[in-house]
């Protein structure tokens, strides 16, 4: 019997259920693959009894999955032979749990070799018993894995012997755990060798007894690693014997933590030789104890580096007795920190040598409380270097004893910095020597505190140099008491500082005595300060030379009261200095004594403030000498009270300088009484400031002299009031210079009198100043002489008010000059009365500016006369605005030349009055210019008479407005002659009004240019009359604008010469409305040329009669454009003769519209020409009525392009009679639509022969009804093609008779598609022959219905090929009977796909014979899924 497992696939194999696996056979059992065993779950494994288990070959059990090894049983594991497990992978070991690890006996765990043992896991390890491992050799135990030897148990690891345990490698070791390790014996521990404690970790040293650890030999102490050593615990380290801590290295010692020596004694520490004491690592060394410390030994403490005594804690350095402290080198005491000294004890910092003392770093001695300064002795200070000595702090210093302090040497007392220095007490500061004292450095002194400085000796105080003195601050000066003040000698005096003598307090001051105040430097006197100064007795000041007078400064001079003040000598007042004076207090002013104010120098008597000259007493005032009151400063004299200027006597007035008179306020001038202002030189009236002039009253300024009034400057002069100036009598305005009158304000000049305007001469009046000349009155304009007013300058006239150009009268109208005329300005003129204008002579009129002239007002120049308007030059004429040629009478008019007529202002020009105007002499008119002409208004133009217009010139008549134009008369154009007409601008053409443009002659009309008629405006155009119209030049209608041509009238447009027509322009034509072409009678459109009715366009072709188109040959008719030919109507097209449809383009009959060619008659479509017929686009084909269709000749049917065709519809198609259709040829045929096909009868079908039914396209096949397809003979169903049969729809596959289906060639057949065949009926399926059976592709094959495959009968089953059997879908399959398979043959049986195999029922499977069986292939029998199918197969197999 042959296994059919083999063939399964894994798919299926892995499907298949614990029940059928634990069915399977030792035979189906071992015919498994090594591919179906890697499938096999672990439930499946399971399922396989012992003695399949037992038959697995070494291939198939190590091809168990590390999964599917997880199901072996344990009865499963028992089973394995020794060979099966020695093939077991390393993969498969590691997946076994301990359960199955522990169910092998000892014969099969003999058999794993060193490659298995090293891949089991640490659970396997684990499930091994004590016997188990003892039966392990010395190699299988070192190739446990490092990792899975963590599955030892304690207790299996505790009874390893001693020869195992010392056969473990290193790495082993290494991974032991700490539980193992501390399972460890004692003789196990004992065992170890060297490299295997060195393998230790620090973890596992951790874990180890303390009596292992003191059962380690010393050899291996040795071993152990810096690392390990360091792991060691407070207890592990305990446990050490003296031995071990003796074999100890200075590495290991190194690695040993403060905690790890915190726990060792004393006896430990003791077995250390001074190179291992010395090994202590410095951050350990805080672990020594200090009881421990106390108890070194000497050399132990010699050994110790400078590292480790830095290390040392304070406590461990308190711990330290004398012996040891006194053992330690220079190096060591060095080390000490500023903490660890702090930390000695006062006994110990008496211990120190003499030696030691030296060698403490700066910082230590700075750290020294004063209680260990205060423990040190003489000698050990005496040992202190001035370096140390610096170092020391101020408590330190506060703690030196006055024995101390006396060992200090000179240079030792100077070595003290400045800022410990404070420390010395008072005490101690007033024991020192005057030669410690004087020792002392500036630094020092000048460092000293208040209460040092006020603990000061007088002796120890004259100790100190002057160099010393110099460098005391104010502070501690301040601390002086006053006997040390008194004590000073007169050097240490002299050497005080500024600062200090700045801050002597007036106690200090007061104790001053005469001697030393005798010896103050000017420099010293300087500094004094004013309460310094206060303190001063009067003795004291008396002894001050003048040169120390004049060093007191002048802020500290205020301190001298004013008693004392008042009691200075005479020269010593005279000795101050201007500083001096001018800081003194008004109140120190107030107090002068009558001499002392003699005695001040003229500078000191400048040097007077404005405050303090008005503290000055009157008295004082009065007792100035004149030189005294000449040196006051201006801003002294300023300050003047009235009642201190009252105080002054003449003399001291006179003495006044100008300087001090220009100085001199206006309430001091006020103050002043007339006989003052009298003795006033000139030279001090012209000084007298201008803001204080305003003091000079009106008596005072009326007692002027006429030489004061002349020494008034033009500034004070311009300053003076209205009410001063109206003071001044008629005398002492004439004696005003030119120049002082230019300086008169407009207020001055409006205050003085018609008396005092009368004194001014001829130079006076030229001389005011043209800003004031607007202070005249009207009133004293009026009384000016003609003199004064021919006097007057032009920039004078010029800037006269309107109201005092009023105020002259015609004499001094009569009096300007040319000169003075000729800068009146327009205002001024405008306000000129006409009286005066009237009185103005002819030169003066000549003299008028052009803008004086552009003023004159109407009335103005209307009260102008003849001989004055006849003056006026042809410039000033020009400037004449309209308002004033306005004024002009015709007399005026008429009285201007030629050349005055050009001259008027174009703008001015529309102000003539139309009387005006119609009084122009031919002369002037003729004089007129092109600009005047043009601003001339349509009422002047009117106004012409028609001898004025014929007088215009063709340039003028160019220059003529449209709105000029359009004021002249039909009688005023009559008199234009042909050059006139040409000369009139095209722009003013449009002015000419309908009405005289049809009153233009034909010779006129005819003289237009074409630049002209190109102008015209369309109102003009359409207003010209019939005349006109035939009167215009070819050139002239040539020149005719398209929008032009439309605005002429249908009348008109009907007396259009021949000639005119033809001159017309293709855009002239184009423009043609439809009411126009409408009005050309039938002979003009006779005279249009091809070119011309090329142009016409749709709307002119509309407006066209039949009778218009009637005239149209053949030329014409071929010249109309293709969009113009859309214009014609379908009466027009449908009266066209058949020679003029024959005419038509292929354009034109392509640019017809639909409408167009439907209105075709059935003559003019059999007229069309063939070439007319194959240029008709497929919407003109759409558009033929059906009659016309059928009215198409055979020949023009034949011609009729496939686009053509495609553009006909069905209603087109199904008109064609047969004999059309049958005109149709093989490529007319093909472009049959579906729809198309589906709109001919049968009768038409019938028409088809072979070749005809071959060529329909087989896209539109699909269009024959299933009527027609019915009727199609057996040689027209004979002659489809393939592609034609592979086109026909289901529903026209449906109607086919059973005959026709037989009638199917086998290539026909085998062009049917799935869905063609799925809707064959049942019983055209079952009229198949064998041959068309066997010539169904296989698409259509896999598309049979169950039903089809029902209704086939055996014979037909047994046809079906391999390759259509392949194709059987497993519906197809399973709608068969076991009689259909039967037939099947062992090739066709394995032709079955995988995916039809499925289709097979079991009983089907059950019902093949043996040799089918056999022809399933494998991937068949795998594809089966159904789980009755496998056990079919399986059963089918068995059964054999």
């Amino acid at each position: 019997m042959t296994s059919i497992i083999s063939s399964l696939s894994v798919n299926q194999i892995r499907s298949l259920s614990t029940t059928t696996v634990a069915s399977l056979t030792t035979e189906d059992v071992q015919a498994l693959t090594t591919a179906q065993i890697k499938v096999l779950s672990s439930s499946q494994i399971s399922a396989l009894d012992t003695d399949d288990i037992a038959a697995l070959s070494t291939d198939q059990l190590s091809a168990i999955t590390t999964t599917g090894v997880k199901g072996l049983t344990l009865s499963q594991m028992e089973a394995l032979d020794t060979t099966q497990v020695g093939s077991l992978g390393t993969g498969q070991l590691s997946a076994l749990s301990a359960a199955q690890f522990g169910a092998l006996d000892s014969e099969q765990l003999d058999a794993l070799n060193t490659t298995q043992i090293a891949s089991l896991t640490s659970a396997a390890i684990s499930a091994l018993s004590s016997d188990d491992l003892a039966a392990f050799s010395s190699s299988e135990i070192t190739a446990i894995s490092a990792k899975a030897l963590a599955g030892l148990s304690t207790a299996n690891f505790a009874a390893l012997s001693t020869d195992v345990v010392a056969a473990l490698t290193t790495a082993q070791v290494a991974a032991l755990n700490t539980a193992q390790i501390a399972a460890l014996t004692t003789d196990q521990m004992g065992a170890l060798t060297s490299s295997q404690i060195g393998a230790l970790s620090g973890t596992q040293i951790a874990a180890l007894t303390t009596t292992n650890i003191a059962a380690i030999s010393t050899d291996n102490i040795a071993t152990l690693g810096t690392k390990a050593i360091a792991a060691l615990t407070t207890a592990q380290l305990n446990a050490l014997t003296s031995d071990q801590i003796e074999a100890l290295t200075s590495a290991q010692i190194g690695s040993l933590a403060a905690d790890d020596i915190a726990v060792m004694q004393a006896d430990d520490i003791a077995q250390f030789t001074t190179s291992e004491f010395a090994a202590i690592n410095p951050k350990a060394i805080a672990g020594l104890a200090t009881a421990v410390i106390a108890t070194l030994d000497t050399d132990m403490v010699q050994a110790l580096t400078s590292s480790q005594v830095a290390a040392l804690s304070t406590a461990q350095i308190s711990a330290l007795t004398s012996d040891q402290v006194a053992v330690l080198g220079t190096a060591q005491v060095s080390a000490l920190s500023a903490a660890q000294i702090g930390a000695f004890s006062s006994d110990n910092i008496a211990a120190l040598t003499t030696t030691q003392v030296p060698a403490l770093s700066l910082k230590a001695l700075s750290a020294l409380s004063s209680a260990q300064a205060d423990a040190m002795t003489s000698d050990q200070f005496g040992a202190l270097t001035t370096t140390q000595i610096a170092a020391l702090s101020s408590s330190a210093i506060s703690a030196l004893s006055t024995d101390d302090l006396a060992t200090f040497d000179t240079a030792d007392i100077a070595a003290i910095t400045a800022k410990s220095l404070v420390g010395l007490t008072s005490g101690n500061f007033a024991a020192l020597s005057t030669t410690q004292v004087a020792a002392l450095t500036s630094g020092q002194v000048a460092a000293l505190t208040s209460s040092q400085i006020g603990a000061l000796t007088s002796d120890q105080l004259g100790a100190l140099g002057t160099d010393k003195i110099a460098v005391l601050s104010a502070t501690q000066v301040a601390a002086l008491t006053t006997d040390n003040i008194a004590a000073l000698e007169t050097d240490q005096v002299t050497a005080l500082n500024e600062k200090v003598i700045r801050a002597l307090t007036t106690t200090q001051v007061a104790a001053l005595t005469s001697d030393q105040i005798d010896v103050l430097t000017t420099g010293q006197i300087a500094n004094l300060s004013s309460a310094a100064i206060s303190a001063l007795t009067t003795d004291d000041i008396g002894t001050f030379s003048t040169t120390e007078i004049q060093a007191i400064s002048a802020r500290s001079l205020s301190g001298l009261s004013t008693d004392a003040f008042a009691l200075l000598a005479t020269d010593r007042v005279a000795a101050l200095t201007t500083a001096q004076v001018a800081a003194l207090t008004t109140g120190q002013i107030a107090a002068l004594t009558s001499d002392q104010t003699q005695a001040l120098t003229s500078s000191q008597i400048g040097a007077l403030t404005a405050t303090q000259v008005a503290a000055v007493t009157t008295d004082n005032i009065a007792a100035l000498t004149t030189t005294q009151v000449s040196t006051l400063s201006a801003k002294a004299i300023a300050a003047l009270t009235s009642s201190q200027i009252g105080a002054l006597s003449s003399s001291q007035t006179e003495a006044l300088t100008t300087a001090q008179v220009a100085s001199m306020s206006a309430a001091a001038l006020t103050a002043l009484e007339g006989e003052d202002i009298v003795a006033f030189s000139t030279a001090d009236i012209a000084a007298i400031n201008v803001r204080s002039l305003s003091g000079l009253s009106t008596d005072n300024v009326a007692l002027l002299t006429t030489n004061q009034v002349g020494a008034l400057t033009t500034a004070q002069l311009a300053a003076m009031s209205s009410a001063q100036i109206g003071a001044l009598t008629s005398e002492q305005v004439e004696a005003l210079s030119s120049t002082q009158i230019a300086a008169l304000s407009s207020a001055g000049l409006s205050a003085m009198s018609t008396e005092d305007l009368a004194t001014f001469d001829t130079a006076d009046i030229a001389a005011i100043n043209v800003k004031s000349l607007a202070g005249l009155s009207t009133t004293n304009v009026a009384a000016l002489s003609t003199s004064q007013v021919a006097a007057l300058t032009t920039a004078q006239v010029a800037v006269l008010t309107t109201a005092q150009i009023g105020a002259m009268d015609t004499e001094q109208v009569e009096a300007l000059t040319t000169t003075q005329v000729s800068v009146l300005s327009a205002v001024q003129i405008g306000t000129m009365s006409t009286t005066n204008v009237a009185a103005l002579t002819t030169d003066q009129v000549a003299a008028l500016s052009t803008k004086a002239v552009a003023a004159l007002t109407s009335a103005q120049i209307g009260a102008l006369d003849s001989s004055q308007l006849e003056a006026l030059t042809s410039t000033q004429v020009a400037a004449l605005t309209p308002a004033a040629v306005a004024g002009l009478t015709t007399e005026d008019i008429v009285a201007f030349s030629t050349d005055d007529i050009a001259a008027l202002n174009a703008k001015a020009v529309p102000s003539l009055s139309t009387d005006n105007i119609a009084a122009l002499t031919t002369n002037q008119i003729g004089a007129l210019t092109t600009s005047q002409l043009a601003a001339m208004t349509s009422s002047q133009i009117s106004a012409l008479t028609s001898d004025q217009v014929d007088q215009l010139t063709t340039t003028q008549i160019a220059s003529l407005t449209s709105a000029a134009l359009g004021a002249m008369s039909t009688e005023d154009m009559a008199t234009f002659d042909t050059a006139d007409i040409a000369a009139i601008n095209v722009k003013a053409l449009a002015g000419l009004s309908t009405t005289n443009i049809a009153a233009l002659d034909t010779t006129q009309v005819a003289a237009l240019t074409t630049g002209q008629v190109a102008a015209l405006k369309t109102t003009q155009i359409a207003a010209l009359t019939t005349d006109q119209i035939t009167a215009l030049t070819t050139s002239q209608v040539q020149t005719l604008s398209p929008t032009q041509v439309t605005a002429i009238s249908t009348a008109n447009v009907a007396l259009l010469t021949s000639d005119q027509l033809g001159a017309l322009s293709t855009a002239q034509v184009a423009i043609l409305s439809s009411a126009q072409v409408s009005a050309l009678t039938s002979d003009q459109i006779d005279e249009l040329n091809t070119t011309q009715i090329a142009a016409l366009s749709a709307a002119a072709l509309s407006a066209m009669g039949t009778e218009d188109l009637a005239t149209f040959d053949t030329s014409d008719i071929a010249a109309i454009s293709a969009k113009a030919l859309a214009g014609l109507s379908t009466t027009n097209v449908a009266a066209l003769d058949t020679d003029q449809v024959a005419a038509l383009t292929t354009t034109q009959i392509a640019g017809m519209t639909s409408a167009q060619f439907g209105a075709l008659t059935s003559d003019q479509v059999a007229a069309l020409t063939t070439t007319q017929v194959s240029s008709l686009r497929a919407t003109q084909i759409a558009a033929l009525s059906t009659t016309n269709v059928a009215a198409l000749t055979t020949t023009q049917v034949g011609v009729l392009s496939t686009a053509q065709l495609v553009g006909m519809n069905s209603a087109q198609i199904g008109a064609l009679t047969s004999d059309q259709v049958g005109a149709l040829n093989t490529t007319q045929i093909g472009a049959l639509s579906a729809e198309d096909l589906s709109a001919m009868s049968t009768d038409d079908l019938a028409t088809f022969d072979s070749s005809d039914i071959a060529a329909i396209n087989a896209k539109s096949i699909s269009g024959l009804s299933t009527t027609t397809v019915a009727a199609l003979s057996s040689t027209q169903i004979g002659a489809l093609t393939t592609a034609q049969i592979a086109g026909l729809n289901a529903t026209q596959i449906g109607v086919l008779s059973t005959d026709q289906v037989e009638g199917l060639s086998t290539a026909q057949v085998a062009a049917l598609s799935a869905s063609q065949v799925s809707s064959l009926s049942t019983t055209n399926v079952a009229s198949l022959s064998t041959d068309q059976v066997v010539a169904l592709s296989t698409a259509a094959i896999s598309a049979l219905t169950s039903a089809q495959i029902d209704a086939m009968d055996s014979d037909q089953i047994e046809a079906l090929t391999s390759n259509q059997v392949a194709a059987l879908t497993s519906a197809s399959i399973a709608a068969m009977s076991s009689t259909d398979i039967v037939t099947f043959t062992t090739d066709e049986i394995a032709a079955i796909s995988v995916k039809a195999i499925s289709g097979l029922a079991a009983e089907d499977i059950l019902g093949l014979e043996t040799d089918q069986l056999q022809a399933l292939t494998t991937s068949q029998v795998q594809a089966l899924t159904a789980q009755d199918q496998i056990d079919a197969i399986i059963l089918a197999y068995q059964n054999l």
